[in-house]
């Protein structure tokens, strides 16, 4: 209809000499024999025949209305791709609010990671330290930044000691990681395809419960990052390196430091500071009289 209007109303420019009286005839016998949920477009239409210059503008704003749509579309089915979900959504860089002069460089680290992204030279960032500083917070922006920015890129996110779970969910057991460095296509896909991969509490991969079959897993990753360049790991730790080194071993930690930058968060636990729901906030009226009443009469 918009590409019939524009035509006609050209081609009556045309023969017109570019009258307008004839313009504005010919566009008042279409705008009335066009129905009524058409209208607005064909006479949006009838602007662009006027003036050619409307054409070039109006394409031009359609052309970004669809790359836009494009780009939600792709970061959606990218975000959904990684693991990040629900509240985690939250956790950006600008929602991170440092207080301890660690938490400050912390920071200023993931962000300079995301500035350089792609160009990182092979290596992530570890964060260790007490359990609510900020960390796991930290690594998820990293991840939702990246994806922002490009969300062509293919980012994954694991609680580490999930993956074992997640493992035998698919109908894995122990025998594919004993003495070999075998990975099944679809966790290949997911853990060694990506381009970063994010690995939540490091330091509870411990090997007295999971035997050391994860272990060996997560070595066999750890040797297609050192061959490959990727994936990029970002990850964080409880423990600090030597204790990491304690429970998994030394040489397992000294290659992590060989793909990642290791840096400490201090701080109070900033879970403290999380603001109630608002079903909590109502107050709980007794029945009248009640209120000296013991709870089992009540």
């Amino acid at each position: 209809m918009e590409k019939l209007t524009v035509g006609k109303v050209r081609e009556v420019q045309d023969m017109e000499g570019q009258d307008q009286s004839g313009f504005k005839e010919m566009a008042r016998l279409i705008l009335k024999a066009t129905p009524p949920e058409h209208r607005k477009r064909v006479l949006r239409a009838l602007n662009e025949a006027k003036d050619p210059a409307n054409i070039a503008a109006n394409e031009a704003a359609e052309a970004e209305t669809e790359r836009r749509v494009q780009y939600r579309s792709c970061l959606r089915n990218a975000i959904q791709r990684s693991g990040l979900s629900g509240d985690m959504l939250k956790d950006t860089l600008d929602a991170y609010k440092p207080e301890h002069r660690l938490q400050f460089q912390a920071k200023r680290l993931a962000e300079q990671f995301v500035e350089n992204w792609p160009n990182v030279e092979g290596r992530g960032i570890i964060y260790h330290g007490p359990k609510g500083a900020g960390k796991s917070h930290l690594v998820r922006a990293i991840g939702l930044a990246i994806l922002t920015g490009n969300p062509n890129t293919d980012v994954r996110y694991y609680y580490a000691p999930q993956i074992e779970r997640t493992l035998r969910a698919e109908g894995l057991d122990r025998s594919h990681y004993e003495g070999t460095c075998h990975i099944v296509p679809d966790t290949e896909a997911a853990l060694t395809g990506c381009d970063l991969l994010l690995l939540d509490d490091i330091s509870k991969l411990d090997p007295g419960v999971n035997s050391g079959w994860m272990l060996n897993m997560i070595g066999c990753l750890i040797d297609v990052a050192e061959r490959t360049g990727k994936p990029i790991i970002c990850g964080t730790s409880n423990d600090t390196p030597p204790e990491i080194a304690a429970v998994l071993g030394e040489p397992f930690v000294s290659r992590l430091h060989g793909l990642a930058v290791w840096r400490e968060i201090q701080g109070r636990d900033l879970r403290y500071d999380a603001k109630e729901p608002d079903w909590a906030k109502s107050e709980i009226h007794h029945p009248a009289g009640s209120a000296d009443l013991p709870v089992e009469d009540l």
